[in-house]
């Protein structure tokens, strides 16, 4: 039985995401794959739980309510007083789970939590936007440099199997383009424009009240998430050295009512499009065929890969969601383990 050591660092709807998959699908992995995967170290911006045997994850997801802002455990004795940067240098894990919250001013704290765990020698998986979208240059060098690995799946589609899709299984083809409905907020707004007849506000809204939304989603409608998610798809699979600034982006506040009803009137739907060349990157609402592959509706997320030899090749998924971004992080897990 092969045994894995997991730090999750950033205890927000993500790593408790993570921490619930691990609770209820533990034995499963021990069975099916031969892997005894326990998480050793909890740790958010104030303190951390750490238990170099593993940490009992049903207490500790009993003692914690979906949205606490403290770690709470009932055994005083694993509560330990560090911060996300001092668990990375503390904890002895096999493998980071970085999933704290994308910052696209400065990539912190999730950039130094990264580079000191790839200076203590230990593998690297995150759901964090800002540290590849900022400094993706300095964290490959960082992991080349330790020679471990670094898995970021679900820094761009969710659950939906982007990167793992091109790297793995169209190894081989040359990819010219992909364009991608990547973000479920804007989605949702624009889809309940064009099906419902709301205004945007009223869209906005919405989504808000059904958790699509967060309460300041300037980041989402802005297209910097999207961007996001364009700068880190460029460098890892055209192979440039991009950041966030070199993106064209337009958001999805200055769609009318009046472009979404005539792009329906020419048989078309508007969606924030994101499009990656090798020529650049680019983010902006544009109208595509309601036949289109690209025509997701609602939340689902959607990429389309040009290449040369399978020629185009779709995956579609939730882009978002605790659970579904807990299974794109373990997909990696697994993928470094085994």
């Amino acid at each position: 039985m092969k045994k894995v050591r997991l730090g999750v660092v950033g205890f927000g709807i993500v790593g408790k995401g993570v921490c619930k998959v691990v609770r209820d699908r533990a034995e499963q992995y021990k069975k099916k794959y031969g892997i005894d995967v326990r998480i050793v170290c909890v740790a958010d911006m104030l303190n951390s739980i750490y238990d170099e045997n593993g940490i009992d994850l049903a207490k500790l997801m009993d003692h914690n309510q979906e949205r606490s802002l403290m770690i709470n455990y009932p055994d005083s004795s694993k509560d330990k007083k560090w911060n996300g940067e001092q668990a990375v240098e503390n904890m002895d894990a096999d493998i980071i789970v970085e999933v704290t919250p994308t910052n696209i001013k400065d990539a912190q704290p999730g950039l130094n939590h990264i580079m000191k765990a790839f200076d203590r020698g230990m593998h690297v998986v995150t759901s964090n936007k800002g540290p590849l979208a900022l400094h993706y240059d300095k964290v490959i060098k960082a992991k080349e440099k330790s020679g471990k690995e670094f898995r970021f799946e679900a820094t761009v589609g969710g659950t939906m199997p982007v990167l793992n899709l091109a790297q793995e299984a169209l190894k081989g083809n040359e990819i010219t383009s992909v364009k991608g409905i990547l973000n479920g907020t804007t989605n949702y707004i624009l889809s309940n424009m064009a099906f419902e007849g709301k205004k945007f506000g009223d869209a906005l809204k919405e989504a808000q009240e059904q958790g699509y939304a967060e309460a300041n989603p300037a980041q989402d409608i802005e297209g910097w998430d999207a961007a996001c998610k364009a700068t880190i798809l460029s460098n890892a699979l055209m192979g440039k050295t991009m950041t966030l600034s070199d993106v064209k982006v337009k958001g999805i506040t200055g769609v009318m009512m009046e472009d979404v009803l005539e792009a329906k009137k020419n048989g078309n739907i508007i969606k924030l499009l994101v499009e990656v060349t090798e020529k650049g990157a680019k983010v902006e609402p544009t109208p595509v065929p309601l036949n289109s592959p690209l025509a997701v509706t609602g939340t689902l997320n959607v990429a389309v890969f040009e290449t040369d030899l399978s020629k185009d090749i779709t995956v579609m998924g939730r882009g978002a969601g605790q659970i579904e971004t807990a299974a794109a992080i373990m997909s990696d897990v697994f993928a470094i383990v085994r």
